[in-house]
């Protein structure tokens, strides 16, 4: 039995809130306890990263005009293929965005991304990190921007 369109943008929307809520009590977890796990391959520890995308530091001003630029854009996208129930760019980009939105509740509550996961030779990064990945690879596997 094949799932209506609709049906699907709803799993969709549901799921990537269920991440969006993992990650933020991961977060809080990191902050409020004293929990580290270190191994050769493996860090689990709380680090803030005040910088944005690979720790690069841009003007706080800078900062929050190019993240609600970015935002703006990728809702106005998002409402498109709502419309077009396009279901590969609807679950990009919720991805991105809710990853975004964790990210950006960090900036104006801790004046940086809390970060927690550190493997191997990746920069240490978090669930809403990986939710932003996760979207952009799935346009490039779809091989379709807009």
């Amino acid at each position: 039995m094949r799932l209506s369109k609709v049906l699907q943008i709803l799993l969709i929307n549901f799921f990537c809130l269920i991440l969006f809520f993992i990650d933020r009590f991961l977060k809080y977890f990191f902050l409020t306890s004293n929990f580290s796990f270190n191994s050769q391959w493996l860090n689990l520890e709380i680090f803030k990263n005040s910088g944005i995308a690979f720790g690069f530091h841009l003007n706080i001003f800078l900062t929050y005009f190019l993240i609600g630029l970015f935002l703006l854009i990728l809702f106005f996208l998002l409402i498109k293929n709502y419309i077009n129930k396009n279901i590969i760019l609807v679950l990009a980009l919720t991805l991105i965005i809710f990853g975004a939105i964790s990210n950006l509740i960090d900036r104006f509550f801790y004046e940086s991304i809390i970060d927690f996961v550190e493997f191997l030779f990746f920069p240490i990064f978090n669930l809403a990190d990986l939710m932003i990945v996760g979207g952009i690879g799935v346009f490039i596997i779809n091989k379709k921007l807009i």
